[in-house]
């Protein structure tokens, strides 16, 4: 293991993301990350207070690798409905896919995974990174509501984002189902009138 304290986290980030895809949230424990990591259960109690602290780092860092992704994708978009639909819709299938994200808000650790998100204001954080420039200058630039209250406009997206993630698949949803209903719910809620 490293003797970089950044590095050191992120080695035992990568071996918890390894147990919980192969084990599943619920069946990981600080010893089973200790043991993939090859440390033991004291040396992960130096780099983490507990296993909710390595969720919520490990939710951060995957996140926020998706969201740069999004950025990208939606960086061309042309008009700043258009930035949010296509955001969301990568958002969703990206969040889906991804093992540790989608399984988090996926309906057998649901109630798990909210919890952690919503105590530490982690969902809500990381949708603003994404969503509140955009929204700002959707705002500046006159294509959204100047009324718009951004931060409560992020807490509706990031609710709005875990809804999508963890039950769409139940729904059997396609994409362009997705884009309509974006299209023709989500959007309006942000546009000028």
């Amino acid at each position: 293991m490293s003797t970089d304290r950044a590095e050191a986290r992120d080695q035992i980030l990568d071996a918890a993301a390894r147990h919980i895809e192969h084990y599943g949230l619920d069946r990981t424990t600080i010893d089973d990350i200790a043991r993939e990591t090859g440390v033991s259960r004291a040396t992960i109690y130096r780099y983490f207070e507990d296993r909710y602290e390595i969720v919520l780092s490990l939710i951060g860092k995957r996140a926020r690798t998706l969201i740069e992704k999004i950025r990208e994708i939606i960086r061309d978009e042309p008009s700043y409905a258009g930035k949010l639909t296509v955001g969301m819709i990568e958002l969703v299938d990206r969040g889906r896919r991804d093992p540790i994200l989608g399984s988090l808000i996926s309906s057998d650790t649901a109630l798990l995974g909210t919890r952690l998100l919503d105590s530490s204001h982690l969902a809500t954080d990381l949708t603003e990174e994404l969503w509140q420039s955009v929204l700002e200058e959707g705002v500046a630039k006159g294509e959204f509501r100047e009324d718009l209250d951004i931060t409560q406009a992020c807490a509706w997206l990031s609710y709005t984002e875990m809804i999508l993630v963890g039950r769409l698949e139940l729904a059997d949803v396609t994409v362009p189902q997705l884009r309509r209903m974006l299209e023709a719910h989500l959007v309006p809620g942000f546009t000028r009138a």
